[in-house]
């Protein structure tokens, strides 16, 4: 696209219309190459990561709007804080990470049906490959939905970088890639549990941390 938009501009004949048409697909492919590598550092725990001290309720509250749009208008959104809770994580990409799992998630609806974000402190956090959890004071967020599930052999590839479920053209494969990525370098975690018909539930775990 950038190679065949810049090969037009060097026409001497182009008109302003098609000059602009192709400086914003330039712009275009540059954002979403941009967003890309984005996404594949944070699978691979190199982001430069900003963190600061935040209430991960008042975030999640300030996405309610921009979920509710991508959702569109038969996704009914609920939000559930248990308990207040604060980390110490980049704030743009935790955002980043919650938008991701709640647009996999009303895909997984057909874009009709209830999601809830629920906000919790716990005191365990699962470990990939054992049996035991991990102690301490977490935050847990758990995205549920009510749609297809997930098959258990696909859900921990669903993690991995280009992997996805959906057609040709209308998914990356990575949206959840980033959210793990950015668990794992803020110290937490993502997990999904899944029953095929019913609903999956998506729980990222961060280290808790005291608001100022």
């Amino acid at each position: 696209m950038i190679q065949t938009s810049v090969e037009l501009l060097r026409r001497a004949d182009i008109d302003a219309q098609k000059k602009a048409r192709c400086i914003d697909a330039i712009a275009n492919t540059a954002e979403r190459g941009k967003r890309f590598t984005g996404q594949l550092l944070a699978f691979g725990r190199r982001s430069m990561l900003t963190p600061v001290r935040f209430d991960v309720g008042a975030n999640i509250r300030a996405l309610r709007e921009m979920i509710g749009t991508l959702a569109g208008p038969r996704i009914e959104i609920d939000i559930v804080e248990e308990d207040a809770c604060g980390v110490y994580a980049d704030s743009n990409q935790f955002d980043t990470a919650i938008v991701n799992i709640a647009v996999n998630v009303c895909d997984a609806m057909n874009r009709e049906g209830r999601l809830c974000i629920r906000i919790r402190e716990t005191a365990q956090m699962p470990q990939r490959d054992s049996a035991c959890a991990l102690t301490g004071r977490f935050v847990a967020v758990s995205v549920e939905d009510e749609g297809t599930g997930i098959a258990e052999e696909e859900i921990e590839a669903i993690f991995e970088p280009f992997f996805t479920t959906k057609p040709p053209g209308e998914g990356t494969g990575l949206g959840l890639s980033q959210v793990f990525g950015f668990a794992k370098q803020s110290g937490g975690d993502i997990f999904v549990q899944s029953t095929p018909g019913e609903g999956s539930t998506f729980t990222l775990y961060l280290p808790l941390c005291e608001r100022s």
